[in-house]
């Protein structure tokens, strides 16, 4: 049973639900993990949002830690949103 990080704001946690992973995951893993389409995730990709590597054969690949990072910055934002955005 995978789960899914969609409600955790910790890094400990996030890191705590992907530990069965592998280090290296595929673009349809990782759209799994944020629950959207693996096109969404070369997107991130392709805009710098997300960093991956590119096996020998051209597929893309992305590091468990790096996934890890990015979860944990965008629940930041998403957690303390600008003051100004109140007024």
């Amino acid at each position: 049973n995978e789960t899914t990080p969609t409600n955790r704001a910790s890094r400990e946690e996030i890191e705590s639900d992907l530990k069965n992973l592998p280090t290296m995951l595929t673009p349809g893993q990782v759209a799994k993990i944020y629950s959207v389409q693996s096109r969404q995730v070369q997107r991130w990709a392709d805009e710098g949002r997300i960093s991956s590597i590119r096996t020998p054969g051209g597929h893309r690949r992305f590091y468990k830690q790096d996934v890890i990072e990015a979860l944990y910055e965008n629940y930041q934002r998403v957690l303390k949103p600008s003051d100004d955005r109140f007024l």
